[in-house]
């Protein structure tokens, strides 16, 4: 660009362009000769944009010396400890630096490194491991506050961007609804509360959180319990989504009883219970009230709803998954689970989704939490 002294190349792409085969609709991007960081945080939010707009990117530079540079760089940015340096001087055309002006100028390779931040990121976000990229996010924060000044303010932006939405996406993935509702309803970056419209998910976390607020059972969250289920065998916790859909089946059973009867299994009175539940001597009872196992809730719906199909599933007889899940470490066994159960449970609830919670939902499930961020595919 013609800094520190040195001519700008800008008269040599001019003269390019006049050149048979030179493509017109080239674009030039005016950086500094030698401020690397500087360079970096101008060339680096083109190929992001291309990339994130499905472009296939190629960086191409000339051999020779360049090639030896980049080696030292990467191998320098790559371990602790070791400063990188290059030697500046001024520069009275563009091939030399004049004798006797060569100065050590350093190079933060905690900023190249961060460079590499985005790309772990990216990984995690195709796997919806949001708590791990809050993480990766927070610490990549921190070295931004280190470095100060030497950041682009593009990947600040970013990176802010992204840890408000993934924060959002983490607690909703833990199944504190609330706090997702709040976190997003606070937040100022139209951004991000743009992207969560556009991604569908506003009106349904709010469902979520009211829900959750009330304490009363929602077809929403038996829904939300599949989906979680799913994004726990994506990262392969397959104990951990079996345990989901088994509190899935007992949700869809909880969710009819208080849709349709206003009937709280935690808190039943006396007088909603048949005969053969109200003489059971193991029964809970509470200040006049029974909280009701799940057997027990079945029962009841039975009794409420005798061509309930949710209680016709489960009077089939225990399925494959639940009596693998019955031994595993999650529940009465010491067998931790793997793949192949995870398939045969998940097969036989796609069959019983109509069922178990798009009939109460009266639509069909919801798409899937987001494997992308706002500008990243």
């Amino acid at each position: 660009d013609g800094s520190d002294g040195t001519p700008s190349s800008e008269s040599t792409v001019k003269a390019l362009k006049n050149v048979e085969g030179y493509p017109q609709n080239i674009k030039t991007v005016s950086v500094p000769p030698d401020n690397p960081g500087d360079a970096l945080a101008k060339i680096e939010p083109h190929i992001s944009r291309y990339v994130s707009c499905g472009a296939d990117v190629t960086v191409d530079y000339t051999g020779g010396t360049k090639s030896m540079t980049s080696a030292m760089v990467l191998a320098a940015a790559s371990l602790p400890k070791v400063r990188l340096q290059f030697m500046a001087g001024v520069r009275p055309d563009l091939q030399h630096i004049k004798e006797g002006s060569e100065a050590a100028t350093e190079i933060p390779t905690d900023l190249i490194g961060l460079s590499q931040t985005f790309k772990i990121v990216e990984k995690f976000v195709t796997l919806r491991n949001y708590g791990a990229i809050v993480e990766t996010l927070k610490n990549t924060d921190k070295s931004f506050e280190r470095l100060q000044k030497k950041v682009p303010p593009a990947w600040r932006k970013r990176v802010t961007k992204w840890l408000e939405c993934a924060e959002i996406l983490n607690a909703w993935d833990q199944f504190n609804h609330d706090m997702a509702w709040k976190k997003l309803q606070r937040s100022n970056n139209q951004e991000v509360v743009g992207w969560f419209e556009t991604q569908k998910l506003t009106s349904r976390i709010e469902k979520l959180a009211k829900s959750q607020k009330s304490g009363k059972p929602t077809p929403e969250l038996v829904e939300d319990l599949w989906l979680n289920a799913n994004r726990r065998a994506d990262l392969s916790l397959y104990d951990d989504a079996i345990a989901r859909l088994y509190r899935l089946m007992e949700s869809s059973v909880q969710t009819r009883l208080w849709t349709q009867h206003k009937i709280l299994t935690a808190k039943v009175s006396l007088d909603d219970l048949p005969d053969e539940l109200r003489n059971k001597k193991k029964l809970i009872v509470r200040c006049k009230f029974v909280y009701l196992a799940l057997s027990d809730s079945i029962t009841l719906l039975k009794h409420k709803e005798p061509n309930s199909e949710i209680v016709k599933v489960w009077n089939e007889g225990n399925p494959t998954w639940q009596g693998e899940r019955n031994h595993s470490i999650l529940a009465h066994g010491f067998k931790p689970l793997g793949e192949k159960s995870w398939r045969q449970a998940k097969k036989w609830f796609k069959q019983k989704e109509v069922i178990l919670w798009e009939e109460q939902l009266g639509r069909k499930t919801a798409s899937q939490l987001p494997s992308n961020l706002p500008d990243l595919l």
